[in-house]
């Protein structure tokens, strides 16, 4: 936590580059939902930008997002973004301050989750796969992204046929992360 307060007001400027190629490849493998959505690990809110300015006025935007991060920092970079541009009536947005080991909702909440490049810093990537699990409807899409230097790939598979039906591992060279697309069982 202390990190990331330390490293949140040159955030967006250090990652935005990186996270936006993250963005991109995920538009052409991830199926949406309109409904309830989580972003695991939000930071700044970048994936939420994202989604308003490329999507804005498309349905695929509408609905409930909900933030959840460590850091408090983070958090509030990303209301104070929220106060100076405001949502379109069709979206809520609820940012949480809270640990991806223990998320605070109940089970299967969520029709979509996303965790882009923050499960390898929890002590145990295993606990937060287990938690985005938890808290996605059956049959929610998942996507998720873990630094490369960071992926097991023995332990990612062994941990991704315990809870998904399906995944798809992409690995490209210009991203610092392999992207897996999945579906909770």
């Amino acid at each position: 936590m202390e990190k990331y307060d330390a490293t949140a007001f040159f955030y967006d400027q250090r990652y935005l580059p990186l996270q936006l190629k993250k963005y991109e490849f995920m538009e052409v493998h991830h199926l949406f939902s309109n409904t309830i959505m989580l972003d695991a690990g939000c930071g700044t809110g970048l994936l939420h930008e994202h989604f308003k300015n490329k999507f804005q006025g498309n349905v695929i935007v509408k609905g409930f997002h909900v933030g959840v991060d460590l850091s408090w920092c983070m958090l509030k970079l990303f209301q104070e973004k929220l106060q100076v541009q405001p949502e379109p009536k069709n979206i809520v947005v609820c940012l949480i301050q809270g640990d991806m080991d223990h998320l605070p909702f109940r089970d299967q909440s969520f029709s979509s989750a996303f965790s882009f490049t923050s499960l390898q810093n929890l002590p145990e990537i295993s606990n937060g796969i287990k938690e985005l699990v938890r808290v996605s409807k059956r049959g929610t899409s998942v996507l998720i992204s873990i630094l490369k230097k960071s992926v097991n790939m023995d332990t990612i598979k062994s941990e991704f046929s315990q809870y998904f039906t399906s995944f798809e591992m992409f690995n490209e060279e210009s991203l610092e992360d392999v992207i897996f697309s999945c579906k909770v069982k």
